[in-house]
């Protein structure tokens, strides 16, 4: 699924990009839609809600909270990626698993 997800963010982006900040955007847009739906893999159905969330966290500057450049480190405020989850929570919603 991560490289499905992968291949699709580097096909959007027609500039060449820092390898270590996509990947992170693309883990991190994996882990988010995991967390919110409580599974251990993604479903197929929802490759393009990570694709266009790993897009948003990378494109998105307000939500940089520190970039590191030893040993690359980049972080994104918590607050600019729950609002990130909410503008997909329709989509993601139908495949949330409740939880007790």
């Amino acid at each position: 699924m991560r490289e499905r997800v992968w291949e699709g963010l580097k096909k959007l982006r027609a500039e060449a990009a820092e390898d270590a900040a996509l990947a992170f955007a693309v883990q991190r847009s994996v882990d988010m839609v995991l967390g919110y739906c409580g599974g251990t893999e993604v479903p197929e159905a929802l490759e393009s809600v990570c694709i266009a969330l790993a897009l948003a966290l990378y494109d998105s500057a307000e939500g940089l909270k520190a970039v590191k450049e030893g040993n690359v480190t980049v972080e994104f405020s918590e607050k600019k990626e729950k609002d990130l989850l909410l503008v997909y929570r329709e989509e993601l919603d139908r495949f949330r698993k409740a939880g007790w």
